[in-house]
């Protein structure tokens, strides 16, 4: 049996096993679902609208974008459905095959048009 520890070194952990043979952990978690492209700016909206609205925060931002579109702001339309994205990317999807359905396509998963 070969006893390995986690040793943290510049922000990666090290995992350290037999002698000679040590690898690092790889850069991402496994269950990270959050697309690499994520921006801070984004990413920081989005954990403020979860800490605002709690659970149903995924919920409120199709509702937001709903209420954008509704406006003809594309922008917060973008926004806000890019936020559910994070939140709940299934849900996201499903609003926006709705808006394709209903005939209006809207922007892109990635925030594009």
């Amino acid at each position: 049996m070969i006893m390995a520890s986690l040793l943290p070194v510049r922000g990666r952990w090290r995992i350290l096993a037999a002698p000679g043979r040590a690898g690092s952990a790889p850069a991402r978690a496994a269950n990270d679902n959050a697309p690499a492209s994520v921006g801070d700016a984004l990413l920081r909206d989005a954990l403020e609208h979860f800490a605002a609205t709690g659970l149903g925060a995924a919920v409120a931002a199709i509702e937001a974008a709903s209420l954008a579109h509704a406006a003809g702001d594309v922008a917060g339309f973008d926004h806000w459905l890019a936020v559910a994205g994070l939140l709940d990317p299934r849900r996201a999807a499903a609003a926006r095959a709705r808006f394709v359905a209903n005939g209006t396509t809207g922007p892109s998963p990635e925030g594009e048009r």
